[in-house]
């Protein structure tokens, strides 16, 4: 299994519009950071977890030509607002792609792109808009290719999102408490992609201090720091993490 990190930045990207690197060297292109995401490949497969706004040019750089399916973690618009690209997608492959993710993560894809799923009633020139998306709803374990993925709560703040564990692995974007459900589906992973936002505390984000006793806590052999502000400079954060915790960047490939 492949995993890429097709973006690791926060809700703004490093840098913000306005070309505001905050704390981040611009002369270390580890500090350019598009919206968090993450493609996963195995089994001949392409999955992706999220569509950010800057997924074509994200599948662009890696040379990504093919969707295979999509989990959802939420429905804020730095992880959703790419999933138009995958028209394209579908335009070559012509292929049903599922989508995963809570009651209120489809509601609100099918509310901005019901034009894209299956069955949706709304008028449409059929040749510009296919509907080839078929949606899933995520309400505890299900099958993905061969095997089980274990969704878990996470609170986000104002809102909540998924985290994913996989056989032996998880992915926990957009959290900023995990309750003891999450702890519990979370134990023994050997690699943990986490979020850290920043050095301080934020409302809707963990920080590096509350990251880092997570990690402590879980103890996997790996963890990689993801969504993270131009507030987290790559080199100067590197040099104070501690062994097995390292912080992502755009195009980091991780082989399991």
């Amino acid at each position: 299994m492949r995993i890429r990190i097709l973006g690791c930045g926060d809700s703004g990207g490093v840098p913000r519009v306005g070309n505001d690197w905050g704390a981040c060297d611009p002369s270390n292109p580890r500090n350019n950071r598009t919206r968090t995401s993450v493609a996963v490949e195995h089994l001949g497969e392409t999955w992706l977890i999220d569509t950010s706004p800057d997924l074509r040019a994200q599948m662009l750089r890696t040379g990504l030509e093919t969707v295979d399916g999509i989990l959802f973690t939420h429905a804020h618009a730095d992880h959703i607002l790419g999933l138009d690209e995958t028209r394209v997608v579908h335009f070559t492959s012509k292929k049903m792609i599922p989508i995963y993710g809570d009651a209120p993560t489809l509601g609100a894809l099918r509310q901005f792109f019901g034009y894209l799923f299956q069955n949706d009633l709304s008028p449409k020139p059929p040749a510009l808009y296919p509907q080839f998306l078929v949606s899933h709803e995520v309400a505890g374990p299900f099958p993905w290719l061969d095997q089980t993925v274990v969704p878990f709560h996470q609170d986000h703040g104002y809102s909540h999102s998924l985290g994913y564990r996989f056989k032996d692995w998880a992915y926990s974007t957009d959290v900023v408490h995990l309750d003891e459900a999450a702890f519990e589906a979370l134990h023994g992973i050997r690699l943990w992609l986490v979020d850290c936002i920043d050095y301080q505390p934020k409302p809707s984000h963990s920080h590096l201090e509350q990251t880092l006793r997570w990690i402590e806590r879980v103890q996997p052999k790996r963890a990689v720091l993801i969504h993270m502000s131009r507030l987290l400079d790559y080199d100067t954060l590197s040099r104070q993490l501690p062994p097995g915790v390292e912080a992502a960047y755009d195009g980091m490939v991780i082989d399991l």
